[in-house]
């Protein structure tokens, strides 16, 4: 009778359980797609039970947050309070000793013996997903019961490439691990590591942050973020993290390459210089950075050391885009040979047709020869940058110089009006601006300009001839000469005094007058195109042909591509042949 109301118990609570699990709805926390059937057999997906206990409820609260934390100081902490505990340590206690060996090893690269968390002859489930992550495998089998559970898996992140899906689980799994442990650094720079891995990078820069911030002298962590924001743009965030780094590395190359550019691209080119010499020092062959560092020299105007690093550079790839780029500007700027230059061009325009700063190189060269280059016409360059970039400011500045050549001004003022409303801290445009408003009798936009110009770049020669130009404008020729007067004895640069000298001339009283400070402004400059202009000009008028002709020729050497000093000079050869 004992025996059949024993055999009865069993039954009916056999009866119990199964009928409890037939009727109650599993937990879940992972989502269950179609991704989890495609992972290989070792990715098994798992579905999560409600948490029956807590892990580690023995030890010491503090002890343990240390090593969640995973900082390398809290490590070693509680490393030497386990050790002190041996032999006598509790089977959770030598888990977590493994764990904090492990995440020493692995974050910090401690020399440690592997077997040290590896124990191979009494793998406890922490060790295995430790031993399955230094694989490439993350291990979905972990459990979820807590932290290290649900953190240790995602250590695939940083030590092994990893074929397998696991983006999602990972992602709730960190997203839960933090929930428990929000101050933990190691949760935090998984979390990051697989944001960005996943192609959300926006994600990932605040999760990076944080774990910066939870660990600041963690360098991995740091260059990690770095990195992150110089992909998105952030470039001067990325040179201040980059320099926090280089505090405690020196040579480290990732900072010092973000260093460098983004020193060049901020026009400080002696500290780009020394960024990438200390590049070169680490990796001397490195065909990149001596190219880059020719590309410092060519801003820098040295251009012989430029030039002998293009040459090294040359030895290995003549192709290159920028290599091209920077030969073609030495070229134009160090040889003055523009034919030359454009050589260069049609080739690289050959290989990278639609390379906005090829197309700006060969459209400035095309206005100062005046002639085609890569087969395109200076208004047919100008058109294709404009086409991709409408607001390409360089490209508008060009074809502003054009129609100002060419005295097409109300063109130019239509085309440098969306330059100037957007640049008025651009001396060019501002200088443009002044002249053609000058030559539109737009007399207060000229001064309106002029005030931006001072503003800008205060009182100097060039600031001078606009204010003075502007004042003969406003009529105001008394005070227009006293300013030519006062610093016709002061300038020093010929330039400046042959300009003074021409501005002069449009005061004169008499055609005698006039001739005499032209002839000064030539003295001062020969090259001074105002001045043989205005030469040829008086000449023309009294008929003096011959001698209109031999200023006019002048003007017509310095500027080539005038179609009206051209169209003059074919006027005057006519009326000489008469």
């Amino acid at each position: 009778m004992k025996l059949k109301a024993e055999l009865l118990v069993l039954i009916f609570v056999s009866i119990f359980i199964l009928f409890s699990c037939a009727t109650t709805k599993p937990s879940t926390s992972f989502i269950e797609s179609d991704e989890v059937q495609k992972k290989p057999k070792e990715a098994v997906a798992i579905t999560t039970p409600r948490i029956s206990k807590k892990k580690f409820s023995s030890i010491e609260p503090s002890l343990l947050q240390k090593i969640e934390n995973a900082r390398a100081g809290d490590l070693q902490e509680a490393i030497v309070s386990l050790k002190k505990k041996e032999p006598k340590l509790s089977k959770d206690e030598e888990s977590l000793l493994r764990i904090a060996y492990a995440l020493q090893a692995i974050l910090y690269q401690e020399k440690i013996d592997e077997s040290l968390y590896t124990d191979s002859t009494d793998l406890d489930s922490y060790a295995a997903t430790i031993a399955a992550a230094k694989r490439g495998i993350y291990d979905f089998n972990s459990g979820t019961e807590d932290f290290f559970s649900l953190s240790l898996p995602s250590l695939v992140l940083i030590t092994a490439p990893s074929v397998h899906n696991y983006y999602e689980e990972a992602r709730l799994a960190l997203e839960r691990a933090l929930s428990l442990n929000p101050e933990s650094f190691f949760a935090e720079y998984l979390f990051a590591i697989l944001l960005e891995e996943g192609f959300s990078l926006d994600e990932a820069i605040p999760r990076y942050k944080n774990a910066h911030e939870k660990n600041p002298s963690y360098i991995p962590a740091m260059l990690r973020y770095m990195k992150a924001l110089a992909k998105i743009g952030k470039e001067k965030e990325a040179f201040q993290k980059a320099e926090l780094i280089l505090t405690h590395e020196d040579h480290n190359i990732d900072a010092l390459w973000i260093a460098a550019r983004y020193s060049f691209s901020e026009k400080k080119y002696d500290a780009a210089e020394m960024y990438i010499s200390r590049l070169l020092q680490r990796d001397p062959n490195n065909s990149e950075f001596i190219l880059f560092r020719a590309k410092v020299l060519m801003a820098k105007e040295e251009f012989m050391k430029a030039s002998s690093l293009l040459d090294l550079y040359a030895k290995t790839d003549k192709t290159a885009r920028e290599y091209l780029e920077l030969k073609a500007l030495l070229q134009r700027d160090w040889n003055k040979n523009p034919t030359a230059a454009a050589s260069t061009l049609q080739e690289a325009l050959r290989l990278y047709p639609d390379d906005l700063e090829l197309l700006l190189i060969a459209a400035s060269i095309s206005a100062q020869l005046g002639q085609k280059v890569a087969d395109f016409s200076l208004e047919e360059l100008l058109d294709r940058i404009l086409a991709k970039e409408p607001q390409n400011s360089e490209a508008i500045a060009i074809r502003v110089d054009e129609f100002i050549l060419q005295e097409q001004w109300q063109d130019a003022y239509t085309a440098n009006s969306r330059l100037y409303a957007q640049a008025k801290k651009d001396p060019h445009v501002l200088l443009n601006q002044i002249k053609i408003c000058l030559a539109l009798n737009k007399v207060s936009e000229a001064r309106e300009a002029y005030d931006f110009l001072q503003e800008l770049t205060g009182e100097n020669e060039e600031s001078l001839l606009c204010n003075i130009r502007i004042l003969i404008a406003e009529k105001a020729e008394t005070s227009a000469r006293s300013l030519i007067e006062t610093n016709l004895g002061k300038v020093t640069n010929t330039r400046t005094k042959s300009a003074l000298y021409f501005e002069r001339s449009k005061l004169a009283s008499s055609d005698e007058a006039r001739l005499n400070d032209l002839r000064f402004s030539l003295t001062a400059n020969p090259r001074n195109a105002d001045a043989l202009f205005s030469l040829y000009n008086y000449y023309f008028q009294q008929k003096e042909y011959r001698k209109a002709q031999y200023y006019l020729k002048q003007a017509v050497s310095l500027n080539t591509n005038s179609k009206i000093l051209l169209e003059r000079n074919k006027e005057l050869d006519i009326l000489l042949a008469e």
